[in-house]
This record gives structure tokens, C-alpha cells and sequence, in this order.
């Protein structure tokens, strides 16, 4: 448990994730079965890009699955300041494939802009093994994968990470207004109102708290 632990420790640090002494917020107690272990705690953020650089955030929203869905995402520079965001409205369809939907919508924008540097994040692990696997067994989504693929190749410098859904609040939000927008899609060159507070609190660093995940604690 505790090699589980150390291991989840050193990854959260190196993928930009605040640990809040998860050392010391475990509480051991006997149990008649065993050890019991309180949850443990740390802390998330959305990071800004790398110099150069600009960063892709995506996400899609699905009541139900399948279920009304939408997708957006957001584009920001160095500084964290907002270039634009998208919303889109899918109709019915899974979580999996609106997740791509939202990808493929914000790759799209990057290459129209010409964006030649892009750091890419979402929340959806899932989707993140599909794009950088070579091959995909699943007839439907094939051609939102392979979209999604050959959007990527037109840029000449890009590059995917997974984060925490609590790091990627603009795109959650801008993908639940998309599910529930009357348009098909809708570009934002500003933070729309619904996302603006939001979208502040991440420009200025703020950290969300997160559990860590039970694999992590049991014993």
C-alpha cells in the first residue's frame, strides 16, 4: 500500500498536482478486520502552457448514456488568457463519443488559427488511449478518431495530457452549455457570462480539492 502510495505521490508531482501532506492526513485505526485508512486529500489546478506554446482544454457533457449531449472547450495562451472558446450541441449520443466530438472541434479551430504549438488536456482517460493508439477497434467512432488524428498531424508541434475534471472547469462548463444551446455551434472570442468566474479562478491559480483515488488508500 504504502509503494502504491509513494508511486501515486512522485506521478501527481510530476504532472503539476499540489500534494497537501497526504503523509500526514492518514489516520490509522484497528479495526476487528484489519486497517482502516482516512481518505486522503490533494489539491489540483488548471497550469498554463508551456512558453510558446498554447493549451487545448476539452470536455463533453452527456445527460445520460446515451443522452442529450454538448461539447466545448476553451484556448489559452501562456498567460492564461482566453482566446477563444466553442460550444457545441451533439443531439443524442454517449459520453465517449461526445468527449470526441469536443476534441475534434477544438483541434479544428487550433489548425484554422494556425496555431503551431498545442498543448492539449482532458479528463477522459479513455479517450486520450484511443488517440494515441494506432489502431481502433470500435466501428463507432472510427471516423471521429481518425478526425481527430489527422487534425492533430497538421500541427506541427503537439502534445496530450490527461488532467483532473477539477482542472478543466471552463471546458465542463462550456460543454454542458452546449448541450442545452439552441445554435449547432458557437464560437466565444470573450468568456461567456455562465463561464467567466470560473475561467477568472483559473486564469489566478485557484486549487480545487480532490480525494485520492481508492486504489490508492485501501489496504
Amino acid at each position: 500500500m504504502l509503494l502504491a502510495l509513494r508511486g501515486f505521490l512522485e506521478d501527481s508531482r510530476s504532472g503539476g498536482v499540489f500534494i497537501n501532506s497526504c503523509f500526514a492526513l492518514a489516520k490509522v485505526s484497528h479495526k476487528t478486520h484489519g486497517l482502516e485508512l482516512t481518505p486522503l486529500e490533494f489539491t489540483t489546478r488548471w497550469e498554463r502552457p508551456t512558453s510558446g506554446w498554447v493549451k487545448l482544454n476539452t470536455d463533453g457533457s452527456s445527460l445520460g448514456n446515451p443522452g442529450l449531449a454538448g461539447s466545448g472547450g476553451v484556448i489559452r495562451d501562456e498567460e492564461g488568457n482566453w482566446l477563444m472558446g466553442f460550444a457545441r450541441n451533439i443531439g443524442i449520443t454517449t459520453s465517449f463519443q461526445v468527449e470526441l466530438w469536443g476534441l475534434r472541434d477544438g483541434l479544428n479551430l487550433c489548425v484554422e488559427r494556425n496555431f503551431s504549438a498545442v498543448e492539449v488536456e482532458l479528463d477522459a482517460r479513455a479517450v486520450l488511449n484511443v488517440i494515441t493508439s494506432l489502431v481502433c477497434s470500435n466501428s463507432l467512432i472510427t471516423s471521429l478518431v481518425d478526425d481527430c488524428k489527422q487534425l492533430a498531424s497538421r500541427i506541427p508541434r503537439i502534445r496530450f495530457n490527461h488532467c483532473y475534471r477539477e482542472a478543466n472547469r471552463s471546458a465542463d462548463k462550456l460543454a454542458r452549455m452546449g448541450a442545452v444551446q439552441q445554435r449547432p455551434f458557437t464560437i466565444f472570442l470573450s468568456p461567456p457570462v455562465d463561464v467567466f468566474n470560473i475561467f477568472i479562478s483559473e486564469l489566478f491559480g485557484e486549487t480545487i480539492a480532490r480525494a485520492c483515488p481508492e486504489s490508492v488508500v485501501s489496504v
